[in-house]
């Protein structure tokens, strides 16, 4: 479900910046209930439902502004991430959406001259128990990017929520120079169940923040169009490569993966009929002349004269 490709762009800063643009292909897990109305904000369904073998409390549905509704997908790979079978309290999991970009950056190796591990960004609306030994669930959107760099400085990631800057003292661990995991959303504790509202769009002013309410997801990420077309119900397969069309404009794309569904977008109103020209009712019986201009003058037909009616006679008397 991982997806591949690159996309980089230093900037003309004195300091080291790196715009680094991330996910213009994803991997994307979703399991699609339909569409319904359009929403001024990420929506979540007003009713619960069990899933798992303890019938773990969610909510039905998230759907996003264009009124694509996402439930939990716990069909097992290659379509989802995890099993029904697997999601207990207080160790399970569930994606109603996820999406996972691997990118290959200017990194550096674990030893000189050895190639620099892959680049990550994962984005996901996950159902969870945390922090761990929580029995209540929560619901709560992760943007996790594990990049690495060149050289310390200061690099800019865009993805297609938006973006983020980050300093780099030093150079660590290959491929994670740059580690940062942000969940927002709605969180329970033991004694308090989540608010699953909270897990919904947007962000707070300044920004999601660890542990706090919101979701930078707006909306879900679904198939490019690229070949072959995902399963019905789901928005991708899980396992092609796809682009993700929600990339910011003005950035290098990467290529990707996908798990679930194209989702079934209202048809389209037919095009408005072509103005047809109006028959020519001013012209006579016997004249046919008429342009596309409109009907011309036609000649005046003398008409006859009404003659009188005739009185009324009896009928002669029959011959003898």
């Amino acid at each position: 479900m991982k997806m591949s490709g690159s996309g980089l762009r230093r900037g003309t800063h004195l300091t080291p910046v790196l715009a680094i643009m991330l996910a213009g292909a994803m991997a994307l897990v979703g399991l699609q209930l339909g569409v319904g109305p359009a929403q001024a904000l990420t929506a979540v369904s007003p009713a619960t439902a069990g899933f798992g073998p303890k019938g773990v409390t969610l909510p039905q549905w998230y759907a996003d502004a264009s009124g694509v509704r996402l439930q939990p997908c716990l069909l097992g790979p290659p379509r989802c991430f995890t099993a029904a079978a697997n999601f207990v309290p207080d160790t399970g999991e569930a994606f109603y959406f996820l999406a996972d970009a691997n990118l290959n950056t200017t990194g550096h190796g674990a030893t000189p001259g050895a190639a620099a591990p892959a680049s990550l960004l994962r984005i996901g609306l996950e159902a969870g128990f945390v922090p761990a030994g929580t029995n209540n669930p929560s619901v709560f959107s992760r943007v996790r990017f594990r990049i690495g760099v060149p050289t310390p400085g200061t690099y800019t990631v865009t993805y297609p929520f938006g973006q983020k800057t980050f300093t780099v003292n030093a150079l660590g661990t290959p491929g994670r120079d740059i580690t940062d995991t942000t969940d927002s959303g709605a969180f329970a504790t033991n004694a308090t169940p989540a608010n699953f509202a909270l897990a919904t769009g947007p962000c707070p002013a300044g920004g999601c923040t660890q542990g706090g309410p919101g979701s930078p997801i707006e909306p879900f990420l679904e198939w490019d169009g690229t070949a072959p077309a995902p399963p019905v119900g789901f928005l991708s397969d899980g396992v092609t490569p796809t682009g993700s069309p929600a990339a910011p404009p003005g950035t290098t794309s990467s290529g990707s993966r996908a798990r679930a569904s194209t989702p079934t977008r209202p048809i389209p109103p037919p095009p408005a009929p072509r103005p047809r020209w109006p028959a020519p009712t001013a012209c006579r019986r016997r004249c046919s002349r008429c342009s596309r201009s409109g009907p011309r003058a036609c000649p005046r037909v003398p008409t006859r004269s009404a003659s009188p009616p005739r009185p009324w006679a009896p009928p002669p008397p029959p011959r003898s």
